[in-house]
């Protein structure tokens, strides 16, 4: 809240300074609150804080309980920044990760159809990755040794010349066991 959202009402006039608080997030009865608190007086003095109080519950390992800490403005928007940057990055940690079971499920699925064989073009496609994704899934893979990497015969280009064609394997399905 700010000053203005209590005009008409005479405080101005009669205290002269003021306390307004405002939920930063809902409630949402975990004993958690997250309060902004606009201080300020007539004379200029004032600031903006968030309160971060912790309560417990009746739940809560040791009981109720009161824990208080006071940032100003700028920590808060910092630690705001900061916590949505790490949540940014489990996001695309996570995503990553299904992306590579995804990749390694496609490699499975390719080997056991005709002519058992997965290449990163096949894979591409298929999971609609751009090729430095896919290149990226599959070394994941080699790296922890879940495929297998082998170069299979050259194939003839138009105009005569032979490209060798490398392709992917599970390793648990074609003995390649450690």
């Amino acid at each position: 809240m700010e000053l203005q959202h209590i005009s008409g009402a005479g405080v101005a006039e009669f205290a002269r300074q003021w306390i307004l608080l405002n939920r930063d997030t809902p409630y949402q009865g975990d004993g958690v609150h997250s309060i902004w608190m606009n201080i300020g007086g007539s004379c200029g003095q004032g600031g903006l804080h968030l309160l971060k109080i912790d309560e417990g519950t009746a739940q809560s390992v040791g009981g109720r309980h009161w824990d208080v800490s006071i940032l100003t403005a700028s920590e808060a928007v910092q630690e705001k920044r900061e916590s949505q940057k790490s949540k940014r990055e489990s996001q695309s940690e996570d995503k990553f990760k299904r992306d590579v079971e995804r990749c390694y499920e496609l490699i499975c699925l390719f080997c056991e159809s005709d002519p058992h064989i997965a290449v990163q073009s096949q894979i591409r496609s298929e999971g609609q990755w751009s090729g430095d994704r896919a290149q990226l899934l599959i070394q994941k893979l080699l790296t922890d040794k879940r495929i297998v990497a082998e170069t299979i015969e050259p194939k003839k280009e138009r105009g005569g010349n032979k490209k060798t064609i490398t392709g992917y394997f599970p390793k648990r399905r074609f003995g390649h066991e450690d």
